[in-house]
């Protein structure tokens, strides 16, 4: 049977973006420390989980793909959202990352399709959760 399914940015949507002093621009996570769940995210994510959808993370990296982080970097950062994640028995069934392709502000609808094609997603029956909230400056 397919399932219904929610397709997630990380940055901007799940967790905050930072200020990168070299830019002045408001950018992904430069290191693991930089890296924060927006608050309300895991009950959020809760509530999806609960009412059956599968949680599925597709996210470009400019900072990785514009060498201002390192892919070691980006594994870390990587590791601290499944940490928080496991820590709040969320259980996201696919993380997609876009690492070559900083033109890109939002994942594209290619890395959905591939993303969901691992999984039996019901395209007839998903959301898309791919924009903050408010605009991000910069």
């Amino acid at each position: 049977m397919n399932r219904p399914a929610i397709f997630l940015d990380r940055d901007g949507v799940l967790n905050s973006m930072v200020l990168n002093p070299g830019t002045g621009h408001m950018e992904s996570p430069l290191t693991p420390a930089d890296f924060h769940l927006f608050d309300g995210v895991i009950p959020a994510l809760r509530r999806l989980q609960n009412a059956g959808y599968l949680l599925i993370l597709v996210s470009n990296q400019p900072n990785y793909a514009l060498g201002k982080t390192s892919y070691e970097t980006h594994k870390e950062i990587h590791q601290n959202l499944v940490h928080a994640l496991v820590s709040a028995e969320i259980h996201f069934v696919r993380f997609s990352y876009c690492l070559h392709h900083p033109e890109a502000s939002r994942p594209a609808i290619r890395m959905c399709a591939n993303a969901a094609s691992h999984r039996r997603v019901s395209f007839c029956r998903l959301g898309t959760i791919l924009v903050s909230p408010s605009p991000i400056p910069g």
